[in-house]
Order: C-alpha cells, then structure tokens, then sequence
C-alpha cells in the first residue's frame, strides 16, 4: 500500500508539473497572434483631408508585448507605401502620417485605401505573423458637380409630342461630373425656375434625376414662343442636405416651327386675347351684260391673298404653297360665271351675267396647302352685279305717325308708339337694287328741317330731333318726306309727329294771397273760401290737390279735389281770431316731381372756407304781405376731408452726385387744413426705399451709392399722411436726377470681332468697324491698336472705329491651314482717367482662286468597242490645281463641255471626282469612227477656274477584241493554307491574228491573286484568311497585244468575264477562350452534378472547326475523387462530389477546350471554384420579375462585376440563384412580381469568398449608380429595392441571439470542466497501466498453483459448515473455471504476441489442459467446504469483465468493497483481424464505402436475463434452488390459471413441458427444442421480427451449440454455449433456452458478435446513425457493481448449488408493445485495439443501472422442471453502454483477497511452472490440419453423468468448432 500511495503520489506530481510546463509554453505558442475574433485582416475607416497624427486603430490586439524589460514579440510595419501609417510598438497604435500634404480620396491623388502589414516576430519561439490593416479612406463632400460645358443647346420641333425626351446631352461623360465617392459624387439633375424665363421650368422636366434627360411636359407652340432658357442644376446626393453642393448651366432650347397651322387670309384682324382671325369678305362689283374682256381680272376689295401661318419652316425648300378654289357659292349656278385661278387667286369672270336673274353672287373661297395640311381657310367673296338707274325710288308705307316726349332731349329718336318703346322706322327702296342692299337714297323733308332730320344711310331710315319741343307751345308737327336717287325721284309721304305731354309746369294760384272774413255765425260746414289752382300739363300732370298746411289749427277744411274751404265739424269761432292758412295745390305727378319747401344743402359745406352760416328763411303764401321769415343758424363741424397739400413753390427736379452715400438730396413741405390730429402731416416715401430716405421734416438723402450708368434718373413717390383715425395722404412727384462721374472705362460692344478678309484685296481697304461706349456722360471716346505686330497689316481710325488693310493679305503666305491673326485693340476717354477697355479681333484670311486647274495632257486617247455597256471605262484624264492643298480652291472636279462637243458629250461622259472617262449609254457606233470629247476641269475656288482638253476617242473594229470562251468562271475553292504561286483556275480567250494579253481589271483591290498575261493562269499572290473573306469575284479582261502596248484598253462584252472563287476554310485557329481565367463558385450543399459554370470558347474557323469538346485538368484530390466533370460539348462544368463541410476551400484546375469535336487545336483557361455557403451570399432584392432578372443575368452580372472590381480587382459575382421575392415571418410568402438574385463574390487574390459584409459594403454604396446602369435592362421603373442577409443566415442569427447568458454561461462552464478533465484522464490512464500489470502477475501466481485435494461430498441441506480450508486449496473456486482458462491464455499471448487464431496449436494445447485440471479439482469445488464458507446471502456468481481477465468478482472478496461499474457489456475483438481478411468480398454488399485492405470486427456480448434485476446487489447471493423451482412452479401455475389460452404458443422455446411424457419422449422433445432454439436465435440475430405475448412466458435453459450463423446481412450473430444468464433490456428482445435435464453441470452460452467492415484510413467508427432505442431510458436506479461479463467459447462447469432455499424470483413485466417490431441492429465498435473505443450506439446516457450485465450460474439438478416467469407490472429498462477502454481490470487496488492468494509467495517458481507447461504441450500437440466443423450436441445431452474425460472431450470440440469459424469470430475472452 505505501508503495501504491507513493507511486500516486510521484504521478500527481509529474501530472502538474507537465501541465505547468504544457500552460507556458503554450503561453509563447500564442504570441502574436489575435486576441480577438472575426476576420483576421483589421478594417477601420478615416475620413479624407485627415489632420496628421489621427489615431487609425486604437490597439492592434495582438496577443504579447512588444515593450518593457522583457519583450515577448517585436512589431513593424512592412508594405507602408509612401509611409501614410505611424506604428506605436508599446500600446499597438496606428496613426496617420501626412505632415506636409493632404490625405485626398478625390483625383488627382485617388488613396482609396491604404493597405499595411504589421510584422510580428514571436521573439521566445521566431515564427513571425503578418497582420493585415486596411484602412478605407471615405470620401468628404468637398468637390462641387462640374458641367463639361458651359451651356447646352437642343432644337426641337414644336409637333414633339409631350412626353417625348428632347435632350439627353448629359449622357456618358457630357453631363456634370462630381469627382467625389458615392452619394457625394452621385449627380442628380433638376430644373431650376428661371426668372428671365418663367414658363421654362413648366415647359419641361426631368423625370428620372439620376440620367439629366429633359422631357417635354406641355405642348410648344412655335407662335407664341420660339426660345426657352432652361435652368438646370446638378448637384450631388450627399445624405446631409445641408452639405450637397450644386451648380447650374443654362440649355437653351430652340423651337422650330412646325407644320402645325394652315394658310390664313390677309388681311387677318385678330380676335381679342386670341390668335384667331375675324371672318373676312372679299368684294367685287361689276356691271351687268359685261363681256369678260371688258371685266377680266375682276378687282376684288382687298385683293385675295393667303399665306401659310407657319411661316418659319426649315428648310424653306420644306415650306408648302398655297391653292386656291371657290369651295361653295349661291346661286348654285355660279361655276357659270365666274373662275378663280389656284396658284394666283384671280378671279375671271366666264361670261356676261343678266341682272335680272342674278343680283348678287356669295362665294366661298378656300385656301390650302399643295401638301395635303388638312387645314385649310376660307373666307366670303361678295359679288354685286350692278344695274342701270331706270326704276323711281319709293317708299313702303304712304304715311308715318310718330310720338316725341316734350321733355326728350336733342338728338331723340321719334317713336312709332305712344309708349315710346320702339322707333320710327322709314323703309325708301329703289328697284334697282335689291331689297337688302341699301339703295344709297338721299330723303329730304319738306317743313320743319329746323325740328327734325332723318338718318342719312341705310334702307331703314329713323327721324331725330334737332331741337327741344314743347306741347304747351305746339303738339303737332306735319311734313311730307321725298327720296331721290339721284337720278329719280319718289312720291313724298306725310308724317304726323305728336309732342306727349311732360309734367313740366307747377299749378298756380290766380292771386298771391287772399283775404276772407268769416262770422262767428257760421256752423261747420260752411263754404269760406273757393280756391282754383292752374296746371298747364294734361292728364295727371294736370291735375291739381289742395291741401292746407299750416294754420288751419283744426278749425278748417279743405276739399282736395275742389279747392274748397269750409269750417270743419264742431268748431265754434271766435270773435277777433285770425287765421293764416297756408294752402298748397300740387299735381298728381310723382312725389319727386313736386314742390315741398324743404330746406336743403344746395352745396357740399366746407368748414375750411366757412365755419358757420346765418340762414334767413322766408315763407310766403304769395301774397306780399304773406311772407314770414326765419333765422337758421348753421355751424359746420371739421371732418378729415382735406388731403395734406405740398408746398408748390419747393423745387421738385431735383439732382444728386453718383458714388455717394448719405447724400442731401431735397425737402419737401406739406400741410393739412384740417384741424387737431387731422391736420398732422407724416412724410414717408413710396418707393425706392432702399435707395432713399426722408426724415420728419421732409428732408430726403440717398441709402445707398448710386450708379447713374446703371440709373441715371429717379422719380421718387413722397406721401404726406395726416394723423386721423382713417388717415388721408397726397403724393408728390420729384424728379431725381444722378449726376455723373468719370467711374467707368469703355467698354466695346463685342468682347470678340471675327471677320473675314479676302486675300489680294488692295491697301486701304476697310473691312470692319468696331464701336465701344462709355456710359459715363461727356466722354470721348478714341480707339487704336493695342498689339505692335500687326500695326504694319491694319489701320485702326481713331474716332469712327474702321479697320483697314495697310498691305494686301496673301492666304499662302501663312504657314497654318486656316490663315488668321488675332490682336487687340483698346478704347479709351480721351478725358477720362479709367483704364481703357480692350477686345479682340480676328481677321480670318479667305483664300481666294489663285491658279486654274491644268490637265497633264492636252489631247487623251481612248479605244472603245462598238457594242460597249453603258459604263464601260475607255480612258483617264488628270488635272492638278497648283492652290494649297486641302481647300476648295485646290478640289479638282471634272465635267463633260456640252456645248462644244454636243454628240460625243451624249454617248460619253467623265467621273466628277476621278476623271475616268466612261460610256454614257449603251454604243452602237460604226468601227473606226473617231470621237472628239472635251472635258473640262473645274475647282471649287472663288471664283471658279477650269481648264479644258481633249479626248479622242476610236471605235474598234469587233474582230480586233478578243472573246472569252466563258462568261464566268468557277474554278475549285482555295484553301486559305495555300502558298503564294499555287494555281486557282485557268481562263482563255480568243482573237483572230492577236496576242491576246490577260489582266484583272477588279475585284482585286488587295492584290490576293495575278495573273499570268500569256497563259492566263490565275494563282494565289498573297496570303489567304477564310476569316477575313470567304469569296472574291475577279473581273478579267483580254485584249490585244497592239492595245496594251498603246497602253490602252478595250473593254467590251466579249472580252470581259467573272472569275468566282470560294475560300476553302482549314483549322489554322486554335480555340480561344472568353477569359484566361475563369471564377465560380459552389455552395456547400449542392447536389452531384450541379451546374458551376460555363466556360466558352471561340473559334475564327468555321463547321467543325469550330466545334469545340472541352476536358478538364484537374490535379488530384484525396481518395481519388475528381470533384468536377465537363459537358463534352457545352463547356458546362458540374461538381462530381460533395462538398459538406468544405467552405473556405478552393479547386485550381485547367479546361482545355479542342476544336474539331477533339481532333483538332486545342486552348486552355484556368478555372477557380471556390466553396461557400449562405454565410458568404447577399440577396438583390429587385421590383422586376425573375424571368426578366433571368433573362438579361449576364449584362447584370457584368455591372455587378465591374462595382466589385472597383474595390477588388478581378473579383468576380457569382449568382447562386433567382427566385420569387420572399418576405414575411420566416421568408414563408413569395411575390412573382419581384425577385431575388442571391449573389457571391470570389476574390481572386485569396481564391475564397468576398466577405459577406465586406459585399454589401461594395454593393450597397454604389447603389444608385448600379440602379442606373440597371435600369436600361430593367426597363422604365425597374429598380434595386434593397440588398439583404439570406434567410438561413438570419434564422442562424436568430437563434444565435436567442442564447441568453445562462446558455453562455453553461457553454463556458462545459468548456472548463472539459479543460479540468484532461488531468484526470491522465491520471487514470496511468492508473490503468499500472493495475493492469499487477492483476497479469497474480494471474500467473494463481495459474502456477498444485491443485487442491478431493473434498468429501456435500452432507445434507442441514450440515453444519466444515473448518476453513487451507492456503491454496480453493483457488480454482475463488477465480472460477473461466479466470484460469484466460490466464493460461495471457500466458500464451505473452509467450509469442499471438492472436489465438494464429496459434491454433496452442489452443489445441490450452483447452483439454484447462479442462483436465477443471476436472481434477471437480471433487473439491463440488464437495469443499466453499460452499459452507459462502455468505449466506451470495449467489454463486462468475462475473468475469471483458475488459480485463483480472477484474473479477470474486466471490471472496470482503462485501464491504467499493464497486464500480466498468460498462463492460461491449468487448473489443483484436484476435482474429487477420484471419478474416478473406471475406473482403463477401461483405461488399453490406458495408457503404469502398473496401480497404484491412477487415475490422466489432463485437458485441449480449446476456439474456433468467429474471429481471431491477437493483444489482452489493454483494452475491446465495440461492436455493429446490426453493426456487417449487416457488417457479407455483407461479406457473397461477400463470396458466390467468391466460390458459397462452399454454398452446406455437413457438419452441415457448411451449411448456408436460410432466406425463416419458424419459425417451421428453429427451427427444429436449433435442428439438435445441435445434429450434437455435434457429430461433438465428431468427432473432438477423434482425427478424419476434412478437411473443411477454405477458406471459416460459423460458427454459437449454444447453447450446457453439454455431456461427452466416447472415447475408448485418450484424452477424454467433451463438456460443455458456455458463452464464443474462439480462436484456427491453430494447433489446433475447429468448433464453432453458432445457431440463439430468446432468449436474449444464453448460450454456450465447455470445452475439456484430462485424463490420470500416476504412482503415478512419480514426473512428463508420457514421452510421443507430436505431433510436424502443423505449425512452428509465430514471437511474442506485449504482450497480462491478460485474463484467466475459463469454467464453467453452463450455464452463457450474458450482454446485446450495443447500439454502434462497426466496422466490421477483415477477418480470416487460411492455409488449416494442417487441412486435423487428429487433434493431446491433451497434458497430471498432475491434482494432490501437483505435478508441467507438461511440455509444443509443442517442443519450442510460443510468448505471443497466451498464453492467449480470451473470449467474446455476446448478440445475437432474429432475425435470420448467421455470416460469411472471411478468411483474414494473418495466426498468436496462441498455448496454459502450466500454471506454479496451481492456480494464476490475479489481480495486486497494481490494485485500483471501484465501490461497495471501499464501502465495514463490512466484518465480510458479512462473518457471508455466512455462514448462507451455513447452510440454507444444511438444505433445504439434499444428495439424483441423476438418470441416460439424455441429454436434455436448454429451450433456444424451447422458447427464458427467465425466472429466466428457467434459475434456466436449471442450475439445467446441474449441475445434470455435477453431474452424474463426474466420467469421473473435474468442471473447
């Protein structure tokens, strides 16, 4: 133990030291690396014009320290261009470094980035990390939009319709450019308004701001305007409005007239506020019976003219005429009579027309146009026919009776009514007119002409007064009125006129007053007095009412129609009294007509004049002395009713000096009458305020300086207000006048004057006046030149301006093709003291026609043929002009002289431009006729010169032209590949007594072919390209040997033909690719075969050529796999595997594409593929469809590319996708009518995908740019709505960001319990070597021991327990049967390293040895006292672990030991991997990868249960068999009382025994049922379904054969006897064979091995995913101890059972529900030992209850018996688990053994022992050759008296049987 203790203690310590030492240096290991996470290149951004020394990046976050005593790294900077960045090694700071200069994004500097490394050098270990920092210059809004001009000019056609775009100069590069970086260099384009032009703004717009196009919005008209100026301003799209910077140019717009008017008549008075012209008659008279000689043309008032509206069309070539016609007329017969000329509009009269049938023609004329405008005009045309005076004029009416209002003023019309409602109306005609026209009669009255006149014109005529009537005087007035005609005179008429009476006289009293005396006597009633009242008027203006108005003092009446006075009703007089009756009489006219004397204001008062008036007020009754008078005093208030009135005698033109402020300009004065705050005056001026102001006394002063050459006078409103409420004001006008001074130089009119002067002109010569002004007053203007070089050219006149020529100019004298001077001239005020002002002149010299042009010959010759085409060339005439070259003057043009050579100038003509001189028509002359052309030579000069020669011109004879045998040839087609001189094709001709000479006259412009001129041989002369042209058509002529040497030719029909020759093509191009270098992508989870990309290649030759097949150089990738293929013949390339897991990786290969379908050349291109997944993919989110986004991918493709390269040269987009637009909660909605474009890009320099981040960075930023370049695809509207994350991305982000801090903080304590673990995990494998040594040694002890002696047999159940045995004795019954078998065989392995398959001899050797010495010591395990020495409570339990041989449970081991639970259910199989190589191929079909060399095994140990164990006990068991058969029958019994029904179950191993059956009967039923429980197993093993009613269920133990089942698939199951019982979980359904015999040892053992094949190239088991477990694992019960099983080949003898009845077996309930399906397959582990151990085959951890299996052996004596189960109602779940290590000894170091193992101390020589044991059987069991296996039953079954030679002899056969399958299994030992 202090060994042990010390041995710990020496690991521990070497544990943490090497974990400290591990820790420290993996400190070093992770200098200089990133202490953070994300991408390793560090990204920041700064803006540009950054002052020097900004931080760039605060802490490079490198993992070390670079200062202080001990640096653990050392940093730099490396690839620092033009050293922009500061390194700060200590605190890892970057700063920026730009002393002395700006850090500009914009041109010309363009930094976009500055990319630096910093080199980290790990000082402890030397590797040394470069660290990438970009730093992103982002862009300032510091630079304004710039137009490329200054101004912009479009024309455009009033007839544009709106909508239309009428100017799109702003497209490219012509519009305004902003040099600044995304939306601060973005332009965009509006319309200004333009005060100058207010209806342009209006007129036009601009739609779509980021293109500048101008669009029509409202229709132009060319009549109202002709010029718009557009205002249009450019400004950036900086997303601070504040920050945007524009600026403006101006487009001016012309309008051209349009055909939009028709023709109007002239002349045209217009509509008011329209354009519209008002009716228009044309007039004509003519005399009737006239002949047209007489009349013809007919004068018509005004004459007839139209002209077109439209009058400014252009060209004026475009504008139509005008045709004029009678359109309509009355009378109908009209086309009689008269005509009108269509072109002129005169109008003819046809013939004489009788008045008597036409008075009077109506026309309609119309004027159109002669291009069929379908807008014409018209207007009337009036036609009088006159007549001769032979009729008397008269009147309608004999008389007329007329009515006048006495009152009616001078100038009344008489009415024809009494109430004067319609006029008087006098009709005079004359026969010889007609009735409505107006006869022109003069009427004359003959009385009263003082009273009355009549109108003077008109048919009708109307009397008016001359002067005013009165009734009173005269009511009538008669008189006859005469019409005359002139010539006769008509019947006068009489007229009756009545004056109507007016209330123009008041009634009147006959006496002023009247005096009456009444008597007291008098009663009511009583007459007093009659007044009579008279009225001059009638009707009621006449009559008259009484009234009494004052006086009557109620004691008088009047009768008001009368005029009587009587004593009113009960009045009584009284002496002495008198009465002063005041009486009115008035007529019964209107109220307003009568008299009232009531005082009232005959004038407005005005208080001003007079304040108050002293009226005296006079009444009378008529009488004189009935008069009263009375004093009215009035006084008359002040109102606001006067204005303030200025003060006349103050000057009002007044004057002030200019360029002076504050300046006294004059004083005004005003006063009011009006009293108190009426009569204030307040001054203010009405306008020009900002120019002037006034104080409050009137005096006024100048704001401002003012400028008289901008304004020299002013009329300055002044306003005068009072102080009312309602306050009144006066104006005054003064008339300002600005002084002059001299402040302004002259200034010319045209900052430029070009002219152009025409050379040779003579000295003297003036060709140019120039004018300035100074607006300054008085000055005096002067000019000269200002440039000394030209003084001696031009004369400058002083005073008028007149520029002229001191020398003649000569145009070649100046070296410059346009010959021009330039030079200033100045104009100055003679008395002035400002600069003068200057302009330029440029005088342009016009070259003038020196020279003619003179031909080269004076007399040409030509030959022709008789019968030459019209066209055919004859001879060449040249002329050369000796002027400058490239002007007009120097232009040569030739031309034929009609005049002196009229005949030959009709049949032959000359080529303007070459001077070839050809035929003009088709000849048919006769031979040898001779031909004198003249051909003149003209230029363009001015003026014109020419020359002239002559062309003699012979016709041949037709023998002397020689004829071609073909018209056209067609010889074979050349291939492009033929050398110069090989031959195309031959041509001939023949002559009569001629040489005949061959040429190409065309079609061989390139000099491709010649011609041999004897034999006529046409070869190749020059390379030949089938790509460059495929034909050539030569034209060939022969002619005469005499003729060419005359160097002339004569070219005819016969002597000419085609030669057609074809282009063979041939494969002399090599394919080309599109791209050099071509750029995918693939997604991690496409699918085989995906499509990547296309590659495409070109080829300049055509067919097959030209067809390409394209192959792919892939360089090797692992396992073989060529990862992608290509389509033959589409340049398609597809994946070839799959790719999970695989992001970040790239394939590098080659395409080669061969033309021909392969045969032929071939190109190559390299190929990028790089792996993504969504994680490098952003989604284009677009408002168009996706079959429009699929259609026009490439040119969409191709923008994306060119925005990413701006940022990443060569990068590439890659499209993973287009699909419907998705949307909603989780993307679930889709929208067809928008897409989705999923895009990657590639970066060429890295091989891998463009950050996902970084792309959007890219894309997002230039998202108005690539909307615009987008949007001619897209079409009108089509836009990019936003770029966004894809969904699965965002679902991972989801959940990401669903992880609270509780999952963070269990993650982080995983991760530390993982870290703590791995010291542990060393520890115990230390632990593990070191115990397994120790159990090895005491296996070797125990093995060397003597046997014991024989012990006497067992005495009764109730025998008392012998003396305990001595050292040794007992040793096979403390380790068991199996534990001695295994330590022979470690002996054996340690021996010679050898598998128990590859020594079959030893095994030979080791099984009858184990089984002898089994035997030998029969008697003392049997009838020892171990059995009286067990515990009472054990069972006889053999647990041996396959872990381990060592670990046993012993069953003299204290209780009280700590157990553990090694998980042992699985072993791994090492000792037959070789052997069962070959069945490689019998295990294809069953494994899913490609078979490697090397076969792997996994086993698996399955125990069956006798009962289930719902808690393992602590310590073994004793159990009484006798007890527990009678409890089992006692069971079964109430079992078959609850399901009789169950008794009958058709399977085997289900079907109780019958007790009647005999001995013979129930061992024949025994041996059956051990074949049909094998075959069950075999059933169960292969995964066949079973489904048993576990309800109720009888299990027998059987003895079984050791037997290899061979399964065609897996996992395969070996059935092996055994020793043992098991206990299955429920998922895993076994049946247990129980058969009943007499023997006292029956063996049993089942052991299901499961095999697979995996790689052996895998560091772990193949990937198959195990069956979910039937039922869900159960809670853990209490930890189970440590029993492992081992299984062994052989059959074991079981202890002998005790005599203690142990108590009844608990119930087993198991659900019947999982066990009706198939039994799943077993799990797979690695048999390898070198490998780990596989994983758990069940999804999750099962409790430590069901780690183990239990294992118990039992003595079943010789009686028949049946043991039943009873399910009980409980089920636990017990499932096997993994083991985690291959072989794991059991026993606890600190476990003590008892019994011989404390006595044993020569180990040496029991070691020696071993050793000769192994030596004596290899020599008495040398190898042989074992046979064929044969299954045979163990003796155990035929005969139950069992011997050692029977137990030998069985052992040997299982072991032979295990031998020969050995192949198939591995010895599980």
């Amino acid at each position: 133990m202090l060994q042990q203790f010390s041995l710990w203690k020496w690991l521990a310590s070497g544990i943490i030291l090497g974990s400290f030492f591990f820790i420290c240096s993996g400190q070093h290991d992770d200098d200089c690396k990133l202490a953070r996470g994300g991408p390793p290149a560090t990204i920041v951004a700064i803006d540009e014009e950054s002052r020097n020394g900004t931080i760039l990046v605060d802490n490079m976050l490198i993992k070390g320290t670079a200062g202080g005593p001990d640096p653990t790294i050392e940093l730099s900077l490396k690839d620092n261009v033009d050293y922009w960045v500061l390194l700060d090694p200590v605190k890892q700071m970057l700063f920026l470094n730009s002393t002395g200069r700006v850090l500009d994004r914009d041109p010309p500097v363009n930094i976009h980035s500055i990319v630096v490394q910093v080199q980290c050098i790990n000082k402890k270990v030397g590797t040394v990390i470069y660290h990438e920092v970009r730093i992103v210059v982002r862009d300032r809004n510091d630079n304004s939009p710039t137009f490329k001009h200054e101004s912009y000019y479009a024309t455009v056609n009033e007839l544009t319709p709106v909508g239309t775009t009428i100017f799109t100069g702003f497209s490219g590069d012509n519009g305004a450019t902003d040099i600044d970086d995304g939306p601060n260099g973005q332009i965009e384009y509006v319309i200004q308004y333009n005060p100058d032009d207010p209806t342009s703004n209006d007129t036009f717009e601009i739609p779509l701001m980021l293109t500048g196009n101008v669009v029509l919005r409202k229709r132009l008209n060319y009549e109202d305007k002709t010029r718009y100026f557009v205002i249009i301003q450019a400004n950036d799209r900086a997303q601070n409005l504040n920050e945007r910077r524009t600026t403006t140019t101006t487009l001016t717009v012309d309008i051209l007239d349009g055909d939009d008017l028709g023709p109007m008549f002239l002349p045209c008075v217009l509509v008011p506020n329209t354009r519209d012209c008002r009716p228009l008659t044309y007039k004509a008279a003519i005399p009737e019976l006239r002949t047209p000689e007489e009349l013809n043309p007919i004068i018509v008032t005004p004459p007839i003219q139209a002209i077109d509206q439209d009058r400014n069309i252009q060209p004026p070539s475009d504008r139509p005429g005008i045709l004029y016609s009678i359109l309509v007329g009355t009378p109908e017969d009209y086309p009689r009579f008269f005509h009108m000329h269509p072109r002129t509009a005169e109008l003819s009269l046809l013939e004489p027309v009788n008045r008597d049938f036409h008075q009077k023609f109506d026309l309609v004329i119309k004027a159109e146009q002669d291009n069929g405008h379908p807008l014409p005009a018209f207007a009337s045309l009036h036609i009088e026919i006159l007549d001769e005076n032979n009729q008397s004029p008269y009147f309608t009416m004999p008389s007329y009776q007329g009515y006048i209002l006495e009152s009616a003023p001078v100038g009344a019309t008489i009415s024809d009514s009494v109430n004067l409602t319609s006029p008087l109306r006098i009709v005079a005609l004359d026969k010889d007119i007609e009735d409505t026209k107006d006869p022109e009669l003069h009427l004359f009255l003959n009385d009263y002409t003082s009273v009355f006149t009549v109108t003077p014109t008109g048919i009708t005529r109307f009397l008016t007064l001359l002067q005013p009537v009165d009734r009173e005087e005269q009511d009538t007035y008669t008189f006859s009125i005469t019409a005359f005609d002139g010539v006769q005179e008509s019947r006068p008429v009489t007229v009756n006129i009545r004056v109507m009476d007016a209330n123009d006289n008041t009634p009147t009293f006959p006496e002023i007053s009247y005096n009456v005396y009444v008597y007291t006597d008098m009663s009511p009633g009583d007459s007093v007095i009659q007044l009579t009242a008279v009225d001059a008027d009638e009707g009621s203006n006449g009559e008259i009412t009484y009234e009494i108005l004052v006086g009557a003092q109620g004691d008088f009446i009047i009768n008001k129609e009368t005029g009587l006075i009587t004593i009113a009703p009960g009045v009584e007089l009284i002496v002495g009294r008198t009465y002063a009756l005041t009486v009115q009489a008035a007529d019964n006219a209107p109220p307003a007509e009568r008299s009232t004397g009531i005082l009232t204001l005959g004038k407005a008062l005005d208080r001003e004049s007079t304040d108050r008036y002293i009226l005296i007020v006079t009444a009378s009754d008529g009488r004189p002395d009935g008069t009263s008078t009375a004093t009215v005093n009035v006084v008359v208030t002040d109102v606001n009713d006067n204005d303030p009135v200025f003060d006349p005698y103050l000057p009002r033109n007044l004057s002030v000096v200019e360029e002076e402020a504050n300046a006294f300009v004059g004083q005004v004065r005003a006063t009011d009458p009006d009293a108190g705050i009426n009569g204030q005056v307040y001054y203010s001026l009405g306008n020009f305020n900002h120019l002037f102001h006034i104080t409050s006394n009137g005096s006024i002063y100048t704001t401002v300086k003012l400028d008289r050459e901008v304004r020299d006078y002013y009329e300055l409103l002044v306003v005068a207000t009072d102080g009312a409420v309602h306050p009144r004001h006066s104006t005054l006008t003064l008339a300002i006048k600005v002084l002059d001074i001299d402040d302004n130089s002259p200034v010319f009119t045209n900052s430029t004057y070009t002219v152009v002067v025409e050379e040779n002109l003579p000295a003297g010569t003036s060709f140019l006046q120039i004018e300035a002004k100074d607006v300054d007053l008085g000055a005096n203007v002067s000019y000269r030149i200002r440039s000394p070089e030209v003084k001696h050219l031009f004369a400058l006149h002083p005073f008028t301006g007149v520029l002229s020529l001191l020398r003649s100019l000569d145009y070649e004298s100046f070296p410059d093709q346009e010959a021009s001077i330039t030079f200033l001239v100045e104009a100055f005020d003679i008395y002035g003291t400002m600069p003068p002002g200057i302009a330029t002149v440029t005088v342009i010299v016009k070259d003038m026609n020196d020279y003619p042009p003179v031909f080269s010959k004076r007399v040409y010759k030509g030959i022709v043929a008789p019968d030459a085409e019209k066209g055919t060339p004859i001879t060449n005439v040249y002329a050369e002009d000796a002027d400058p070259p490239g002007l007009p003057a120097s232009r040569v043009r030739y031309r034929v002289d009609d005049v002196q050579s009229p005949y030959p100038a009709s049949i032959f003509d000359v080529e303007e431009d070459s001077g070839r001189v050809i035929t003009r028509v088709n000849l048919n002359e006769e031979p040898t006729t001779i031909f004198k052309l003249v051909v003149i030579a003209f230029d363009d000069g001015e003026p014109v010169m020419s020359g002239s020669a002559t062309v003699k011109i012979l016709v041949l004879h037709p023998g002397e032209i020689p004829r071609f045998t073909q018209e056209e040839y067609r010889p074979p087609p050349v291939s492009e590949l033929a050398s110069r001189g090989t031959m195309v094709g031959v041509i001939s001709a023949a002559a009569v007594n001629q040489s005949i000479v061959y040429s190409i006259v065309s079609g061989n412009e390139e000099d491709k072919f010649g011609i041999n001129n004897i034999t006529g041989v046409i070869y190749v002369n020059g390379p030949l390209d089938y790509e460059t042209r495929t034909s050539y058509v030569l034209r060939v002529q022969a002619d005469s040997l005499e003729v060419v040497l005359a160097n002339l030719r004569v070219p005819s029909k016969s002597n000419t033909a085609k030669v057609y020759i074809e282009i063979q093509d041939e494969n002399d191009h090599p394919p080309v690719f599109q791209k050099k270098f071509y750029i995918g992508g693939v997604s991690e989870d496409a699918r085989m075969f995906s499509s990547v990309l296309r590659v495409k290649a070109t080829d300049k030759d055509t067919g097959n050529y030209s067809a390409m097949a394209y192959r792919l150089i892939i360089p090797p990738i692992k396992e073989g796999k060529e990862g992608f293929v290509v389509e033959t013949y589409t340049g398609i390339i597809k994946t070839a595997m799959l790719f999970h897991n695989m992001r970040r990786s790239y394939f590098m290969f080659q395409v080669i594409a061969t033309d021909n379908y392969g045969k032929g050349l071939s190109g190559k291109a390299d190929v990028l593929v790089s792996v993504v997944n969504q994680l490098d993919m952003q989604v284009i989110v677009s408002n168009v469809p996706p079959t429009l986004v699929e259609k026009k991918i490439e040119e969409l493709t191709e923008i994306l590319d060119r925005y990413v390269q701006e940022q990443i040269p060569g990068a590439k987009v890659v499209v993973e996708s287009i699909g419907a637009r998705r949307h909603g909660d989780a993307f679930s909605l889709e929208d067809y009518t928008k897409s989705d474009l999923t895009v990657y890009a590639i970066d060429p320099q890295t091989n891998r995908a463009i950050d996902r981040k970084e792309l959007f960075k890219f894309l997002d930023g230039k998202l108005l740019d690539i909307n615009k370049d987008f949007q001619p695809h897209y079409g009108e509207g089509g836009r990019i709505l936003e770029i966004r994350t894809p969904e699965a991305v965002t679902s991972i982000k989801k959940r990401g960001e669903s992880l609270g801090y509780t999952e963070g903080a269990l993650l982080a304590l995983a991760f530390i319990i993982i870290l703590c673990c791995i010291p542990a995990i060393l520890v115990v494998l230390v632990s593990y070597r070191q115990r397994q040594a120790e159990c090895t040694k005491t296996a070797r002890l125990q093995s060397a021991m003597p046997p014991p002696k024989p012990a006497a047999p067992a005495p009764g159940p109730v025998a008392a327990p012998p003396p305990p045995p001595p050292p040794g004795a007992h040793l096979y019954e403390e380790l068991g049967d199996s534990t001695i078998l295994f330590l022979l065989y470690h002996f054996q392995q340690s021996r010679g390293n050898k598998s128990v398959s590859e020594d079959k001899k030893h095994q030979h050797a080791m099984m009858p040895f184990s089984s002898n010495t089994i035997d030998a010591h029969k008697q003392a395990y049997v009838e020892g006292s171990l059995k009286n020495n067990q515990p009472k409570s054990a069972r006889k339990f053999t647990l041996i672990s396959d872990e381990d041989a060592l670990s046993t449970h012993n069953t003299l081991f204290k209780e009280n030991i700590d157990q553990r639970s090694m998980h042992s259910d699985f072993t791994v199989r090492t000792d037959s991997v070789g052997s069962i190589s070959s069945r490689t191929q019998a295990k294809n079909k069953s494994l899913r990868g490609p078979r490697e060399k090397i076969q792997r095994i996994w086993n698996q140990t399955i125990c069956l249960p006798r009962r289930p164990m719902w808690e393992l006990p602590n310590r073994p068991e004793t159990i009484d068999l006798d007890q527990w058969q009678s409890n089992r029958q006692r069971t079964e019994n109430k079992s078959t009382e609850t399901y009789p029904n169950k008794r009958g179950s058709s399977n085997p191993l289900l079907t109780a025994e019958d007790t009647s059956l005999t001995e013979k009967e129930k061992l024949r039923q025994g041996e059956s049922l051990i074949v049909e429980g094998t075959e069950q197993s075999k059933s169960l093993s292969s995964g066949s379904s079973f489904s048993s009613p576990w309800s109720h269920s009888t299990f027998s133990t059987l003895p079984t054969v050791s037997r290899t089942v061979e399964l065609n698939s897996e996992p395969n199951v070996i059935i092996s006897p055994a020793d043992c019982s098991l206990e299955l979980s429920p998922s895993m359904p076994c049946i247990l064979n129980a058969p009943l015999f007499r023997g006292e040892t029956p063996t049993c053992m089942l052991t299901i091995e499961t095999r697979k094949n995996i790689f052996e190239n895998l560091p772990h088991p193949p990937e198959l995913s195990p069956p979910p477990p039937l039922l869900p694992p159960p809670p853990p019960p209490p930890p189970p101890p440590p029993s492992p099983l081992i299984l062994t080949p052989f059959a074991l003898p079981c202890p002998p059972s005790a005599p203690s009845t142990p108590p009844p077996l608990p119930p087993l309930s198991i659900p019947p529900s999982p066990f009706s399906t198939s039994s799943p397959p077993l799990p797979l582990l690695l048999s390898h030992p070198s490998l780990p151990p596989p994983p758990s085959p069940f999804p999750s951890p099962l409790p430590p209850s069901t780690s183990g299996v239990s294992t118990k052996c039992v003595r079943i004596p010789a009686i028949k018996r049946t043991v039943n189960v009873t399910p009980a109602k409980k089920t636990k779940s017990s499932v096997g688990q993994l083991s985690t290590s291959t072989t794991v000894c059991n026993a606890d170091p600190q476990r003590e053994p008892k019994g011989i193992l404390k006595h044993v101390k020569n180990l040496a020589e029991l070691e020696k022992s071993v050793a000769n044991m192994y030596s004596q059987i290899e020599k008495n069991y040398p190898p042989t050759h074992i046979p064929k296996l044969e299954i045979s039953y163990p003796p155990e079954i035929t005969n139950m008296e069992i011997t050692s030679g029977q137990n030998q002899e069985n052992l040997h056969n299982i072991v032979e049987e295990f031998e020969k399958q050995s192949h198939s299994q591995s010895t599980s030992l």
